[in-house]
């Protein structure tokens, strides 16, 4: 976030920068088929089947899914895309004798991006015609192009078709959520029984050949991006299986009866100096018991930074937080890291402090801030590894200081146990009828500015020059600060 604020007031006081341009090479991050008898799932697979059975057959056509990760692309130029598919031999079926058409779609209906390989089947998978050797949904999807092989498809261990052109680009350039599916199916249905061959491509799985390849030759690819925002923006009702935000690999798996999405009657917000969070009209409504998970989602990647900031906004909207009252957010499993309110640091004395960080279950708990009304909070927590390389250390803000990123109120330690995690998830314990909390701009990052958004207008243009030595300083003063505690 820091790093995109700084390329925009470069390019506002006029400053240009000339990296080397090279194309952007993108493996998938997903890749799967299904399979017309509802069979499998198929993730671990080292093929991606394609099939259009014979006329009679609907046990065993297949079609395939890929999808791609573009939130590493700092520079998202799509001028002259190639899918570049690689045509493998199957060791399904054995006659192949003639030509067979290949098309290949584009997902548009992006509320769908979040399938999971491990769990996709054919009457699961987006936009997928299940009652169609096929076809897939057009209302979903856009077509991309064709390609025609002749007999199995490949000479020697693999041969590559590539689509490109303007409809591929355009699909590209539409997309808003950093991730893209492709769909492919043969369009040419086999004869007979006889002449029975399910071409394949090479998934990501394949011990010897690349799997499908995403070309953009005017993107950049930068480091590997660790960010994750969910804002709770949807119909209100249960959260089970949403899947909108950013950073996330699947829907939410949440239990109705204890969570909803709300629309609050006054939303959400804080904002202190340049910082400001908004959570809008949404938000997530939290009540009883759910032990140990209230709500969990898996993240985009695997999670292996040296430090992972989080934030979101609470309020304590009905009732009195009551001893051991408990509702938290924790990282890789309900046992791990965790930050949020165990009231009264599990006393009946209410005077006792409520929010609270820890590595484990069964570590020490550190507290600051003390919930006495409907206010809104907002917490930011700082997990960093320590010597054994597993997460070692828990710093809690409670209402911070924009500029306060050095100083936390408390800091818990410990060993979480591990040193990455794919999972999210929230935990409510001992809630009492008629308490209800509310949660919402949940953020994950590696940076303070990742988690605590800037409020910050752009000036006008007579004011810029002055501006760019301003920017220069803050600059200097994030550097230095994060050089004096060994970030």
């Amino acid at each position: 976030m820091l790093r995109l604020r700084m390329l925009v007031w470069i390019a506002l006081l006029g400053v240009t920068a000339s990296p080397t341009i090279q194309a952007a090479l993108l493996y998938p991050e997903s890749d799967t088929y299904g399979q017309s008898n509802n069979s499998g799932p198929y993730g671990s697979s080292t093929i991606l089947a394609l099939k259009y059975s014979e006329p009679g057959d609907t046990l065993y056509s297949r079609k395939t899914w890929i999808r791609y990760d573009l939130s590493d692309l700092v520079v998202a130029d799509f001028t002259n895309p190639s899918l570049n598919l690689p045509m493998i031999e199957s060791g399904l079926g054995t006659d192949a004798t003639g030509n067979w058409t290949f098309h290949v779609y584009g997902l548009t209906d992006e509320s769908l991006d979040s399938w999971s390989e491990a769990s996709l089947l054919w009457n699961t998978a987006p936009a997928n015609v299940t009652g169609s050797g096929t076809a897939v949904d057009p209302t979903k999807t856009v077509s991309l192009g064709t390609f025609t092989v002749s007999g199995k498809g490949y000479t020697g261990s693999s041969t590559t078709y590539t689509i490109s052109g303007a409809a591929l680009q355009s699909f590209l350039a539409a997309d808003t959520n950093q991730r893209v599916t492709f769909i492919v199916t043969r369009d040419t249905q086999a004869p007979n029984a006889t002449v029975n061959y399910a071409h394949a491509l090479a998934s990501r799985e394949h011990g010897t050949v690349a799997p499908a390849s995403l070309v953009l030759p005017s993107a950049v690819l930068g480091p590997p991006t660790y960010y994750a925002h969910e804002g709770f923006s949807y119909d209100t009702g249960d959260l089970n299986n949403r899947a909108g935000g950013l950073g996330w690999n699947s829907p939410w798996t949440a239990t109705s009866a204890n969570e909803s999405v709300i629309a609050p009657a006054l939303p959400l917000s804080y904002a202190q100096g340049y910082g400001l969070v908004e959570g809008g009209d949404r938000a997530l409504a939290i009540t009883g018991n759910t032990d140990p998970t209230l709500a969990s989602r898996t993240l985009r990647r695997t999670w292996s930074a040296n430090e992972v900031y989080i934030s979101f906004l609470l309020r304590w909207a009905q009732g009195s937080v009551g001893q051991n009252d408990f509702v938290a957010i924790w990282l890789g499993n309900s046992n791990g890291p965790s930050i949020g309110v165990k009231g009264n640091e599990d006393t009946a004395d209410p005077n006792r402090l409520d929010f609270f960080t820890r590595l484990s279950g069964s570590g020490t708990a550190r507290y600051a801030g003390n919930i006495t009304d409907d206010s809104t909070f907002f917490i930011i927590g700082r997990l960093v590894k320590g010597g054994s390389g597993n997460y070692e250390t828990y710093e809690l803000w409670v209402n911070p200081n924009f500029e306060n990123d050095t100083i936390p109120d408390v800091i818990a330690t410990g060993n979480a146990g591990f040193s990455s995690f794919t999972t999210v998830g929230l935990r409510s314990v001992n809630l009492d009828a008629g308490e209800l909390v509310i949660v919402d701009e949940l953020r994950l990052g590696t940076s303070w500015t990742d988690v605590f958004p800037q409020n910050m207008a752009i000036p006008e243009p007579a004011t810029l020059g002055l501006l760019g030595l301003g920017v220069a300083a803050l600059a200097r003063r994030a550097s230095a600060r994060r050089r004096s505690r060994g970030c």
